[in-house]
């Protein structure tokens, strides 16, 4: 919202000084950079919107564009450059409405810069020389990944154990409700129980077929002689 102020004061500025007839010699190359700046930065081509705003300060010396530089600098990481922008900004407009929100980001910037200045140190580990051959068959076994049997064998024993818990409690609840439901002769109920006994007694049904039809998975057992398989 900021950049589109400044954007909009600045055309409105050369307008005005044009039409005034206190447009100096530099304003029209000035605007006509500007402009391109503007269209470069819209389509996120910020080295070349740089190059042009550069241009158009050097001409025009308003520093409102120093905005748009410092702008463009972010987008490039150069945050140092961008907080040196904003910075003369504040230089050349004092009394800036905007400057307690300029200072504040002049020190987000530094602080930024300071943390892409200062590279991560990389963890340092002692690389110990290891014959394959004393490495035991059960660590060997231990660190292969998971089978797609044993991945779908997981994925059904969870989805029985889930299904059997569910369908257990609305088994059970059915059951409770059922008995009320005599008792008291309550016609509702009873259709209640119903309800909760039949897809109970299908949700543990399910339960069990999934847990007695789960693939078979190979188990992998260490000896001295070497791995062997069990399915």
């Amino acid at each position: 919202m900021m950049k589109m102020r400044l954007i909009c004061a600045l055309l409105v500025g050369w307008v005005v000084a044009i039409s005034s007839g206190r447009a100096s010699a530099e304003d029209s190359p000035a605007k006509a950079h500007f402009l391109a700046g503007q269209a470069y930065y819209e389509q996120a081509s910020y080295t070349d919107a740089l190059r042009e705003f550069l241009e158009s300060y050097k001409l025009s010396k308003r520093a409102e564009l120093l905005y748009n530089i410092a702008g463009c600098h972010e987008h490039l990481d150069h945050f140092d450059e961008a907080a040196g922008a904003l910075e003369q900004y504040l230089v050349e407009l004092p009394t800036a409405s905007d400057r307690q929100t300029i200072e504040l980001r002049v020190a987000n910037l530094r602080a930024r810069a300071k943390r892409t200045l200062k590279p991560a140190e990389p963890a340092t580990t002692a690389v110990v020389p290891v014959k394959i051959s004393s490495v035991p068959a059960a660590a060997v076994a231990a660190v292969r990944p998971a089978t797609p049997s044993q991945s779908r064998r997981r994925a059904m024993t969870q989805a029985a154990i889930a299904l059997g818990v569910i369908g257990g409690a609305m088994v059970l609840t059915g059951i409770a409700t059922g008995s009320v439901a005599l008792v008291n002769n309550d016609h509702d109920l009873a259709i209640g129980t119903d309800v909760l006994l039949f897809p109970g007694g299908a949700a543990v049904l399910t339960s069990i077929i999934l847990a007695a039809t789960r693939p078979s998975v190979a188990r992998v057992t260490a000896s001295a002689g070497g791995i062997g398989v069990s399915f």
